[in-house]
């Protein structure tokens, strides 16, 4: 997520360099946050081709996002991991 808690997580990564992040809101999609293309969910790359950490804060987003990530295939422990 590209919210607050996002942010923070982004400026901690050091080794492993995340490709994108990702989020829902219109406005965010398409710019950069902390030098991070931030993508939509429509174009996270297909299961197995990407692991996703998700790190947001919002209550409920948890349940938006395996209602999103688990229809497609992923499987979470296995192709994401909540970390927030």
């Amino acid at each position: 997520g590209a919210g607050d808690v996002g942010k923070r997580w982004l400026q901690e990564w050091r080794e492993f360099r995340p490709k994108a992040v990702v989020d829902i809101h219109p406005r965010k999609v398409g710019t950069r946050i902390h030098g991070y293309n931030v993508i939509s969910p429509e174009q996270i790359p297909p299961p197995g081709d990407a692991f996703i950490v998700v790190v947001v804060g919002a209550r409920g987003a948890r349940d938006d996002i395996r209602a999103r990530l688990n229809p497609k295939g992923y499987r979470e422990g296995e192709d994401y991991l909540f970390m927030a």
